[in-house]
């Protein structure tokens, strides 16, 4: 019986373990043997008596490790190799990994799997429910926090039940219980799943294990160089990651915009540093000029460059001043483009302040496009603003006069925002049709297609490619409908932590930037999966609303449906990083609500249970009759053992009771075993001496065992239900 409650404790959180771990990989590679390993650590745990247990350990550990890594510990030099160069390789390749590929990786995993199932079958056989618990709080907690997107409400969810099952199934069985804990365990599953899902409380992982630097091969001098203009070819980013500059700023995720690509120019957007842009001197600090642009608000970075190696400076979305003592030769370009001589600022810090703004989508609904100024596609092309009448007629004629490839974006464009209102409402229309469709897919290394423009070959054919590709293609669809856009390139956010961010070369990124008169240049990012803006006007923001984005867009939009979509309007999965969207408040309120009265109903459980059992107990003090107060001192003895999990027989006599106190706690129950004693049996005279001494041995005892007990033992047995059964 109890091997076989061992065994189904443990289902449910081996499950839960297994899912955290297997979710790293893609595609799931070895879960057969995943399943076989949970089996093997459990074998242990079934076998009876303590030295039948080692020897089981002892064997299933050279199984599993082979099963595992295909070495054994009976090697252990080969085997610790292959798990410390698959454990380094964590810090080396992106998650999720190709088990094919990496299979150190891939040993490392099963061997996490098969080491944590042991220490939890263990733990259960040994009846040992937090430790139990902690192993499963490591063994799934952990690997879930690796990796962010896709299942991460599962694997709660298992954790969650696995918990329930083992304080449940550490417990006697109590079959009147079966029933009211089913449905009051499935109700805690509900309301946590429900309420981690609501974006006011779910939240970022609790253990930042990204910050953990295992990494041992030896560190080279690097200088990571970037060429800025774009480039459809493909992508290798490197295996070992290199941090090219960090960044003291506030906790907001910044893109850091090192160039902008203006140029349209033979399929590729190129950069242009043919403008100086003029800047006037305030203080130490240079101050560009290159529009109106607000004095107010701007936020300051201290950047300190490591390895990159490049000719711009990197600030904050739009620069608008540096200060760069120490660096030499800093020039400016358009667009706020600062420039140094290459290398020149590796090792340096400088102080940048940039413009950043966050209007809301109905300010940018408001904004009026400029239309006295054609928008130029390309050195050929100039197309009349966005809302000028008969502009379509206009457009078509001029590529038609060229022949251009461009007509099936131009075409696509048209159909993506429909009758948009405003250009506000085409922009957000395109960027959610790249990023949030699913029509199209990151790949590093997307196909080509003869004879097409990279671009017009992304958005009508192969739905496939990098950070260039989307915005490469929103920039120029805009551009084609009237409004000016341009791609910015830079790196993402990073990561933040100590209060500044670290940017490796894997951050690096290209974005979209569109002008909106009296806002300026603004960002937005068609690539999903890569970044995420701080501003809720833009799709790739956690405060993005679909639904208002969905009134602004107006009717025809090939994009309304999706932005109405109601999947859309719960959640969305953006490549590997899920982002809830807010719903309505009532929502909010009822699963607070619920969990609100479970918290209270359990803590009302609590305190009736408590005060229960110390009524009782002093009723039976009471009586003036020595021999009630000796049946008490036996009762509550009694009580103190089984209200701590251990079993008492029904026939036990006091004096049984004392020793076995002083055995399990050593708090010296003889003094009041033998006064109760003699309130039992001793002369009436004697007797009633003797119960008053009971009761203060009594009192004495409770205080020596408060100090014996944690502060879980006294809490756990001050609310067991056992002693309350037993009666």
């Amino acid at each position: 019986m109890h091997r076989a409650r061992t065994a189904a404790m443990y289902v449910i959180p081996a499950v839960a373990i297994l899912v955290a771990w297997l979710r790293i990989e893609t595609p799931t590679h070895g879960a057969g043997r995943a399943v076989v390993l949970s089996l093997i650590a459990l074998a242990p745990a079934l076998a009876p008596g303590r030295a039948p247990k080692l020897t089981a350990v002892a064997v299933a550990l050279v199984i599993g490790s082979w099963v595992a890594l295909g070495a054994s510990i009976a090697t252990p030099g080969r085997a610790l190799t292959r798990l410390w160069d698959g454990t380094r390789e964590f810090y080396d390749v992106d998650l999720p990994f190709d088990p094919t590929s990496q299979p150190r990786m891939h040993g490392a995993v099963l061997l996490g799997i098969f080491a944590f199932c042991l220490l939890l079958a263990l733990a259960l056989a040994a009846r040992r429910p937090l430790l139990a618990i902690l192993v499963l709080a490591l063994g799934a907690g952990w690997p879930g926090t690796l990796l962010w997107g896709g299942s991460e409400l599962l694997v709660g969810g298992l954790m969650l039940a696995g918990a329930l099952v083992i304080l449940a199934g550490s417990r006697p069985r109590a079959k009147t219980a079966v029933v009211p804990a089913a449905v009051a365990g499935a109700l805690v599953v509900a309301c946590a799943l429900g309420l981690a899902s609501r974006p006011a409380v779910a939240k970022t992982e609790l253990l930042n294990w990204q910050g953990w630097d295992l990494y041992t091969k030896a560190n080279r001098s690097v200088g990571v160089r970037y060429v800025w203009d774009s480039n459809y070819s493909g992508i290798d980013w490197p295996k070992k990651r290199t941090v090219v500059f960090t960044v003291e700023a506030a906790d907001e995720p910044f893109y850091w915009r090192a160039t902008t690509l203006d140029a349209f120019v033979r399929d590729n957007w190129r950069e242009d540093l043919r403008t100086t842009l003029p800047y006037v001197m305030s203080g130490d600090r240079a101050e560009l000029v290159p529009y109106d642009v607000p004095r107010k608000g701007w936020v300051r970075q201290r950047v300190t460059m490591e390895a990159l190696h490049d000719n711009h400076l990197v600030g904050a979305e739009e620069p608008v001043a540096f200060s760069t003592h120490g660096i030499e030769t800093v020039s400016f370009a358009n667009d706020g483009i600062a420039l140094v001589v290459p290398g020149r600022a590796r090792g340096r810090t400088y102080t940048v302040w940039s413009s950043v703004r966050h209007p809301t989508p109905e300010q940018l609904a408001r904004t009026e496009p400029d239309r006295t100024t054609r928008i130029g596609v390309d050195k050929r092309v100039f197309v009349p603003p966005f809302g000028t009448p008969g502009r379509d007629a206009v457009v078509r004629g001029l590529l038609d006069a060229y022949t251009s490839p461009y007509t099936q974006l131009y075409d696509a464009a048209k159909r993506i925002v429909g009758r948009a209102k405003n250009p506000y409402a085409a922009v957000v229309a395109i960027e959610s049709w790249l990023r949030e469709s699913g029509r199209f897919r990151y790949d590093e290394h997307p196909p080509a297609v003869p004879g097409v423009p990279p671009l017009v070959a992304f958005v009508t054919e192969t739905h496939r490619g990098y950070c260039q590709h989307f915005a490469g293609a929103m920039a120029l669809m805009l551009r084609y409908l009237g409004i000016p856009a341009r791609v910015a390139a830079g790196f993402a956010s990073g990561t933040y932590a100590d209060d500044h961010w670290t940017v490796t070369d894997h951050d690096a990124h290209a974005w979209v930037e569109v002008w909106f008169e009296g806002h300026g240049w603004l960002p937005f990012d068609p690539t999903p999966g890569r970044g995420e803006l701080a501003a809720s006007y833009s799709a790739s923001s956690k405060s993005f609303d679909p639904g208002a984005a969905a009134a602004l867009v107006g009717a025809g939009s090939a994009i309304q449906r999706l932005l109405q979509n109601e999947a859309l309007s719960s959640s969305s999965v953006r490549g590997e990083h899920a982002r809830s969207v807010p719903v309505a408040e009532p929502s909010n309120h009822r699963a607070l609500l619920i969990v609100g009265l479970l918290v209270a109903g359990l803590v009302v459980l609590g305190i009736a249970v408590f005060a229960g059992k110390a009524i009782r107990r002093r009723a039976r003090y009471l009586p003036a009759d020595p021999r009630a107060v000796s049946a008490a001192c036996r009762r509550e003895l009694s009580e103190i053992l089984l209200d701590q999990r251990i079993d008492v027989p029904r026939s036990a006599t006091l004096q049984e009771l004392g020793a076995l106190l002083d055995a399990e706690f050593e708090v010296g129950a003889s003094s009041l075993v033998e006064a109760a004693g003699g309130a039992r049996f001793a002369a009436p005279g004697v007797a009633v001496e003797a119960a008053a001494r009971a009761r203060a041995e009594i009192r004495e005892l409770r205080r020596v065992l408060r100090q014996r007990l944690s502060t879980f033992e006294r809490l756990t047995g001050a609310l067991s239900l056992r002693s309350l059964r037993s009666a």
